[in-house]
C-alpha cells in the first residue's frame, strides 16, 4: 500500500489563517509594538524578503528534480539540492519568516503570536507526520538524509 502524502488542513491555509486571525484581533484590541516605525518596517520587510526568496530556491529545487511542492502532489523522490542541503525543511521557515515579518511590518504582535503558535504545530504535528511518510516512501535514503542534515538550522 502506497504511503499517504496529503496531509490536512494544508500547512499554507493555517499560515494564511493566522495571518487573517491576526488581523481581525487587531481590530479588537491593539497589539502595536512601541519599536520604531522604519526599524520596524524594515526588519518586517527584510524578514518577508528572506522568506520569499528561500521559499522560491525550494520551488526550483523541486522542479529541478521534477518534483511538485504542492502537498497533495505524492513524493517520487528526495529533494536534497538548494537549500535542503542545510535544512529538511526550509519551505517551512521562508514561510514563518513571511508570517513573522508581514506581523512586524504591519505592527500587529498577534500576527507574530500566530506565526509563533503555527511554527509550533508545524513543527510538532506536520513535520514528524512527514517524515513517517517520506521514510515509509524512501526508506532508506531518507534515513540517510536524516542523519546529514538538521530538521531545522
Amino acid at each position: 500500500m502506497e504511503p499517504e502524502a496529503a496531509f490536512s488542513p494544508k500547512p499554507p491555509i493555517v499560515y494564511a489563517g493566522g495571518l487573517l486571525l491576526g488581523f481581525a484581533a487587531a481590530f479588537v484590541v491593539d497589539a502595536s509594538f512601541a519599536a520604531d516605525s522604519t526599524l520596524r518596517l524594515g526588519s518586517g520587510l527584510a524578514l518577508i524578503a528572506f522568506g520569499v526568496a528561500l521559499v522560491g530556491v525550494c520551488e526550483l529545487a523541486y522542479r529541478n528534480r521534477g518534483e511538485d511542492m504542492n502537498p497533495d502532489v505524492a513524493t517520487s523522490q528526495l529533494v536534497a539540492s538548494g537549500p535542503f542541503q542545510r535544512s529538511r525543511n526550509p519551505v517551512y521557515l521562508g514561510m514563518t519568516a513571511i508570517h513573522l515579518g508581514i506581523g512586524i511590518a504591519a505592527d500587529n504582535g498577534f500576527i507574530v503570536v500566530s506565526g509563533i503558535a503555527v511554527h509550533i504545530w508545524i513543527a510538532w504535528i506536520v513535520v514528524p507526520a512527514e517524515e513517517r511518510y517520506l521514510n515509509a516512501k524512501l526508506g532508506e535514503e531518507y534515513a540517510d538524509y536524516c542523519a546529514r542534515v538538521r530538521r531545522w538550522l
